[in-house]
């Protein structure tokens, strides 16, 4: 977070684009939230945000850094009635506020398939479509719907900007899969092709989802690329992350590209008033350092000398100006080195025992034990890491809905009060969208 400070507009030459499919918004949001404070990742195609149209606006609050966008696999379903069951699909994109040349493109009926333009340096310009395509079957019900998704991104194809896609397609690119074979002879046409062979394993085959109480696993996430766009690609990377509580891992790939960002604009008074500090995810020592620097560079006025109860103006007004650059150094140095998130982002049931949780699912090396281990199916190290997993998601359920119950009864005990100004405080907790 810049703050105060204003940075000027510059040139960056290496992204990271990145494929999540979350299995839910919630699920998936402690990853996607690491994966923004990466400071190369430019953009996150993301599949599966479960998120019905009225509640798209959620993928614009991940991040204070990040805008997002999204089209619902539910449209059709919550017109036609009661909508029951758990929700499903969508696909979405996050990008950095600061990116400069990026427009919203084209957008499936189905939900499966979403295109963003971003314009890169020498007026280049570069299609990225974030795709989910359906599980595979041998019915007519799934070659339907996976001719409907080649067909819109056909449509994409035919406007001749280089591309790049990515998501999750359900299926290994494999000549003996019917679902890559329909793929490949469209993308092939059009001289795009597969980057599974940039992502590096060692001594383990590449997985990208995960599903440990049925024991499988298997590379559904892609990215396919225009030949003239492969060159560019520096690397491809699978993150595991003992925060990810999804069935995928996201696919991040590193591109040599020209792109531009945006300066920073210098951050208004009044939004400030809205933003909670991050004391937990700070570096102190830097905000120590930073505070000296500050608070050694305000004079100290000599109306500080004078002897209590004086009530001359110029030495009050000389306090007063004294007050306000202690606080403003204070300030700076919090800008410089402590992040700061909007309160509309922070979740309000969110606990130390959460925080725990977490740390016993990232922190406490179980996830790095397993992994240096060789990742077993079994065993202590798996099982441990599988119930703080579990303990961790649990937790999160546990703590939403028990603060969900706690607010509704605050609710009717204000309504039934008649205490008008607790229960318009209780109501805009829940359901304000934003902070105005």
């Amino acid at each position: 977070m810049t703050g105060f400070f204003t940075t000027a507009a510059m040139d960056r030459d290496v992204m990271k684009i990145v494929s999540y499919n979350l299995h839910g918004l919630n699920n998936g949001r402690s990853c996607l939230i690491d994966l923004c404070n990466d400071p190369d990742v430019v953009i996150i195609a993301v599949q599966e945000h479960w998120l019905p149209p009225d509640k798209l606006f959620l993928l614009n609050e991940v991040h204070p850094e990040f805008s997002g966008c999204g089209i619902s696999s539910m449209s059709d379903k919550l017109v036609r009635g009661v909508f029951y069951g758990r929700p499903y699909g969508g696909v979405g994109f996050l990008w950095r506020k600061k990116l400069t040349g990026v427009r919203i493109g084209y957008e499936a009926c189905s939900g499966r398939i979403m295109s963003m333009m971003l314009e890169l340096n020498n007026c280049r310009k570069l299609n990225i479509v974030s795709v989910y395509f359906p599980c595979f079957a041998k019915s007519c019900e799934y070659k339907v719907a996976l001719s409907e998704c080649l067909s819109d991104l056909e449509e994409i194809a035919k406007e001749g900007y280089e591309m790049v896609i990515v998501g999750d397609t359900n299926f290994e690119c494999d000549l003996h899969n019917d679902g890559f074979v329909q793929l490949y002879s469209l993308l092939s046409s059009y001289n795009i092709s597969h980057c599974d062979d940039f992502v590096t394993v060692s001594n383990e085959r590449a997985v990208t989802y995960v599903n440990d109480a049925l024991s499988h696993c298997s590379f559904i996430d892609h990215m396919f690329v225009s030949d003239t766009v492969r060159q560019h690609i520096m690397s491809g990377v699978i993150f595991e992350s003992g925060a990810n509580v999804s069935d995928h891992l996201p696919l991040i790939y590193c591109f040599q590209f020209g792109f531009s960002i945006a300066a920073s604009k210098p951050a208004s008074p009044i939004s400030m008033n809205y933003h909670s500090w991050r004391w937990d995810k700070a570096d102190l020592g830097c905000y120590y350092n930073y505070s000296y620097q500050s608070l050694s560079e305000v004079d100290l006025p000599s109306a500080c000398d004078c002897l209590i109860g004086c009530r001359d103006m110029s030495h009050l007004q000389s306090i007063n100006v004294y007050y306000e650059a202690i606080v403003s150094a204070l300030l700076n140095a919090a800008y410089s080195s402590i992040p700061g998130l909007p309160c509309h982002s922070l979740k309000p049931f969110w606990s130390e025992e959460l925080d725990r949780r977490k740390a016993d699912s990232v922190f406490w090396h179980w996830h790095d034990m397993w992994i240096s281990a060789g990742r077993p199916k079994t065993g202590e190290v798996q099982r441990i890491r599988l119930a703080c997993k579990a303990k961790y998601k649990l937790s999160i359920i546990n703590a939403y809905v028990e603060f969900e119950d706690k607010l509704s009864d605050e609710l009717r005990s204000h309504f039934n009060n008649k205490n008008v100004p607790e229960f318009w405080k209780s109501w805009n907790a829940k359901f304000r969208k934003k902070y105005q």
